[in-house]
């Protein structure tokens, strides 16, 4: 379960019942191990300010202040094709 805070209501909702288009603050998550370090590693994190983009199966979230570098910054090398 992934419990967030809408911005000018502090009453914790679960992620689904974001209407498509609001945001929120997460203050909570509730799942095993596995999942919890799949959402961080897609930038959901305690704190972290969400926004509800489609409801349903799959949800999709657009999790703010995530950073990536293009592939042509320095260091930056991207992997290998499987063609």
């Amino acid at each position: 379960m992934l419990q967030v805070e809408r911005d000018l209501d502090t009453r914790p909702i679960v992620l689904p019942q974001l209407p498509p288009g609001a945001c929120g603050i997460v203050c909570q998550i509730q799942s095993d191990d596995d999942d919890v370090t799949r959402l961080k590693s897609m930038g959901v994190c305690l704190g972290r300010k969400v926004e509800l983009v489609k409801g349903g199966d799959p949800l999709i979230v657009l999790a703010q202040r995530v950073s990536v570098n293009p592939c042509d910054s320095p260091g930056c090398t991207p992997p290998p094709s499987n063609h």
